[in-house]
């Protein structure tokens, strides 16, 4: 972890205290259930399990996945399919792109818990301790969806009401 990625994780948690969030660090236990989750599914490298997500949360029993990266160049990774632009999956892509690696340590929640809908956030950052997420919604057996009105407004203050912001997005 670089200095501007350590500036980045403190910024992220200072945010999420004055928003009066719990959140749990890297090596910290969220609950045995997603902690087994990110345990058994592959590595972002494709490897046995191992999984550790830079900040979790639990809101409204809804978790909260944050990755983030030292680099404004380093938030997401897409890709032109038939399709149109849609979120590079591969290992390249999850190991070195915050959003693409939230993502996949959604999908090992979504794959190995009772949890239908997880959160998946990607946060890039710069020395002037500017902070660029990249919210994602994950919900079991439907498509990866954008949070394109909190993406556009570069801040984390939706989570403050998780729940009644989903219910108004559907």
């Amino acid at each position: 972890m670089n200095i501007i990625e350590e500036k980045v994780e403190d910024k992220v948690k200072q945010t999420l205290k004055d928003l009066g969030l719990r959140f749990y660090a890297k090596s910290e236990s969220i609950n045995s259930e997603i902690d087994k989750a990110l345990k058994l599914f592959p590595s972002k490298s494709g490897g046995d399990g191992g999984n550790y997500p830079d900040i979790k949360l639990l809101i409204d029993d809804i978790p909260v996945m944050i990755e983030i990266k030292g680099d404004t160049d380093f938030i997401r990774k897409c890709k032109f399919t038939n399709n149109g632009l849609e979120l590079d999956m591969s290992k390249y892509a999850i190991q070195k792109y915050a959003t693409n690696g939230a993502i996949h340590y959604g999908l090992a929640i979504l794959t190995h818990t009772h949890y239908d809908k997880c959160i998946a956030i990607g946060i890039g950052g710069n020395m002037f301790n500017d902070l660029f997420p990249w919210s994602y919604l994950i919900e079991r057996s439907k498509p990866i969806k954008i949070l394109e009105d909190v993406t556009n407004k570069h801040d984390l203050s939706y989570l403050k009401d998780l729940k009644n912001y989903l219910l108004n997005i559907k």
